[in-house]
């Protein structure tokens, strides 16, 4: 009695491979322990287009007292084959309503000297009246003419006005 069951087999591909033709090698062993080994051929091609936001840099890193300002930026990494230009970074707090953008002019393409790029720093003044807690910050990258988005989020953590410290309610 023939029995086929169908599984999905999902490859995570290390970001640095070199593009080329490859072997996947699948090895079946059955429980008597006869084996079966098949070849799958794999034509890795590399991304065109390809970012990656290697840092998130927050000053003040651990916490943002009310009425200051978080100062954000991004370190970049293109990996892609072509140069990135004009490149959008965004950093905003939506439950705060504080939001900044930056433009990078260019990133050269992987491998060249200027693979790599950092923001300008994204100034986001927290409003004097926010409450004490912890909020999201949520940066975006958008590049190749706005057909590519990167997305990341941080918890920021404001001490507002209403968490007097204990020395100045005495």
């Amino acid at each position: 009695k023939d029995n086929s069951y169908i599984k999905e087999l999902m490859l995570k591909l290390p970001l640095r491979m070199e593009p080329g033709k490859y072997d996947l090698r699948v090895r079946f062993t059955g429980r008597t322990g006869t084996t079966q080994e098949i070849l799958y051929p794999l034509d890795i091609e590399s991304d065109r287009h390809l970012l990656q936001i290697r840092d998130v840099v927050l000053s003040p890193l651990d916490e943002i007292k009310a009425g200051r300002a978080l100062l954000v930026s991004l370190v970049l990494r293109n990996r892609g084959e072509q140069n990135e230009k004009q490149v959008a970074v965004r950093a905003k707090i939506p439950a705060l309503g504080v939001s900044a953008v930056d433009y990078i002019k260019e990133i050269e393409s992987e491998g060249s000297d200027d693979d790599s790029a950092k923001s300008e720093e994204l100034f986001l003044r927290i409003p004097e009246d926010a409450k004490s807690g912890d909020y999201t910050l949520e940066v975006e990258v958008e590049y190749d003419e706005g057909d590519k988005m990167l997305r990341e989020t941080r918890t920021i953590k404001v001490v507002g006005a209403d968490e007097a410290p204990a020395a100045a309610m005495q």
